[in-house]
């Protein structure tokens, strides 16, 4: 990899392109330059960035060293991307791909991030405006972690939603046609405890 990122876009993995995420990146990269060269962007089946360091995809272990050194992560609205950000103390910037604009196949990724938002795990950026908002102040604060004792209890609740969502799915095997959402299945557990 190249020199410590301050900026690391991570777009996941999965096969559809995320153009979007990449773009508005580039868009906040030309309003602030001084971040160009701190940018590492993890662009998978996407167009590369005009202004970061471009890497299709990143080694899990070049993964974690960008997570590690950067001030801010971008992550897509995946599960596993979210979670491995928050481990290493971000609260991360997420843009979630959106299936009407051919970013994935359904829309799990926007409603998980909503949630996420809502209990202040993830800065939620769903236009250009809200993005470039969100990573200013990122940008400002740094990882957003007021401290050692807040990531640990951050850390634990990440843990027991994930214990909530695995619940919600045991949980929510009716036939098909009576099957909730597995967000509705976790927020009837939440209310539960």
């Amino acid at each position: 990899m190249t020199a410590p990122a301050s900026i690391l876009l991570s777009v996941g993995t999965d096969f559809h392109a995320f153009d979007r995420a990449v773009s508005w990146l580039d868009t906040w990269l030309e309003a602030h330059p001084e971040h160009q060269a701190g940018a590492i962007v993890q662009h998978g089946t996407s167009a590369p960035s005009r202004h970061g360091s471009n890497h299709q995809y990143l080694a899990h272990a070049d993964l974690q060293t960008a997570l590690d050194e950067a001030r801010v992560a971008i992550v897509h609205g995946g599960p596993a991307t979210i979670f491995e950000a928050v481990e290493h103390g971000h609260v991360p910037v997420c843009v979630p791909r959106d299936p009407t604009l051919g970013e994935h196949v359904d829309s799990h990724q926007q409603r998980f991030s909503r949630y996420l938002a809502g209990e202040g795990i993830v800065h939620l950026a769903l236009t250009q405006d809200e993005f470039d908002q969100a990573v200013t102040d990122a940008m400002r604060t740094g990882r957003g972690q007021a401290s050692t004792a807040r990531s640990l209890q951050r850390t634990q609740s990440m843990a027991t939603l994930a214990d909530l969502v695995t619940s919600a799915i045991e949980i929510d095997r009716r036939p098909l046609a009576r099957r909730s959402s597995p967000l509705t299945s976790v927020g009837r557990l939440l209310r539960r405890r």
